[in-house]
């Protein structure tokens, strides 16, 4: 199942609303980079767009960090992603975030919840 969200993600990620902008054609680059394993170039690309509220870079930050592909793995980190993607109004990222939060002890949750409250765009 987390394979066929997965790559139901990469395909579809960049929604019609960003038709040809700069930002869509830099997410659709970080997705492209993901799907291929370059997880660093990836990360490289989403992270400045996931710090400035992009929901897409946020939800391939939350996955990203989620496997450990191109950051250490950090299951608080990628519960605070997912959470933000949540927050930001698509709900398709709380089977994700509800996932993450299953494998988190109590402190732990506090944590990754106190990180996503503290969290403001740059």
């Amino acid at each position: 199942m987390r394979v066929v969200v997965v790559s139901a993600f990469l395909m579809f990620l960049i929604p019609i609303v960003y038709g040809s902008s700069a930002v869509a054609d830099e997410v659709e680059d970080a997705v492209q980079a993901y799907s291929r394993a370059d997880y660093r170039t990836a990360i490289n690309l989403a992270r400045p767009l996931a710090e400035a509220g992009n929901l897409d870079a946020q939800y391939l930050l939350g996955l990203a960090y989620l496997d450990g592909h191109g950051v250490g793995k950090d299951l608080i980190e990628s519960y605070k992603w997912y959470e933000l993607v949540v927050r930001g109004g698509d709900a398709s990222a709380e089977l994700d975030r509800d996932d993450v939060a299953r494998q988190l002890n109590p402190d732990q949750l506090a944590e990754a919840k106190k990180r996503t409250d503290d969290w403001a765009p740059q």
